[in-house]
C-alpha cells in the first residue's frame, strides 16, 4: 500500500462503554494561544471572560414567544432562577463558569 498513510488508534479497554464522567476525568484544559508566536493563556476564568483564551463561547438559552407579548410566567420564572445567585450555583456545578454579576444583573432587569 505504498502511498497510503494507516492510522491507528489505541483505546483503552472497558467491560462497558465509559460514562461521560469517566471520559471527563481524564481530561483536561491546555493553555492556547490564539496563533502561532502569540502567548498562550490558561483557560481560568478571567482569560476566558476576557477573551484571551481563545477555545471559548457564551451558551445562550432561547425562547419562543409570540411577537409584542410578555413571555409567559413559568419561563420567566425559570429564567429569574437561571440569573439567580442560586442558578448561577448551579451552572458552577455542572462545570461551567458562572456569568458576572453584572450581566446576571442587567438579564435579571429585562425578565421584569
Amino acid at each position: 500500500m505504498a502511498g497510503r498513510l494507516k492510522l491507528s488508534v489505541l483505546m483503552p479497554v472497558f467491560n462497558e462503554a465509559p460514562t461521560i464522567a469517566e471520559v471527563v476525568e481524564r481530561v483536561r484544559a491546555v493553555p492556547l494561544a490564539a496563533k502561532e508566536g502569540d502567548p498562550a493563556f490558561d483557560a481560568d476564568y478571567e482569560n476566558v471572560l476576557s477573551g484571551k483564551y481563545p477555545l471559548s463561547r457564551m451558551l445562550y438559552i432561547y425562547v419562543a414567544k409570540k411577537p409584542n407579548e410578555p413571555l409567559p410566567p413559568l419561563i420567566v420564572e425559570f429564567l429569574r432562577f437561571v440569573l439567580s445567585k442560586e442558578g448561577q450555583q448551579v451552572v458552577i456545578k455542572d462545570g461551567y463558569l458562572p456569568l458576572p454579576a453584572k450581566v446576571s444583573a442587567q438579564m435579571l432587569a429585562q425578565t421584569k
